[in-house]
């Protein structure tokens, strides 16, 4: 009576253990590539997010600046300025968050 093995081998079903594991470490390999992949467009995402979100508030700042001398020039103060530069750089961030939030959930 022949052997398990040996039937399947007769109907060219059997793989070797060598293909079998090339065939699992290349699937693997792809799942890595794909994985590595898009953990690092999310990096550059981040990334480029935060720094275009700096230099928009580093504009802010330099915008506002006349604006700030002004006010402190007539008296304000300076606890009432720095407290109007940050509500304005939270606004920003706020926006850049839900917005990062919503593209990350979206991608994901």
């Amino acid at each position: 009576m022949p052997t398990l093995v040996q039937r399947l081998r007769s109907r060219g079903r059997v793989f070797s253990l060598l293909k079998l594991r090339c065939a699992v470490g290349t699937q693997e390999r792809r799942r890595l590539q794909t994985r590595t992949a898009v953990v690092s467009g999310t990096w550059k995402f981040g990334l480029r997010s935060a720094a275009s979100g700096l230099g928009a508030l580093t504009y802010a700042v330099r915008e506002r600046t006349h604006e700030i001398a002004i006010r402190i020039a007539l008296g304000a103060d300076p606890r009432d300025v720095s407290t109007a530069v940050v509500r304005g750089a939270l606004a920003t961030v706020s926006v850049g968050l839900v917005v990062g939030t919503a593209a990350g959930i979206g991608a994901g």
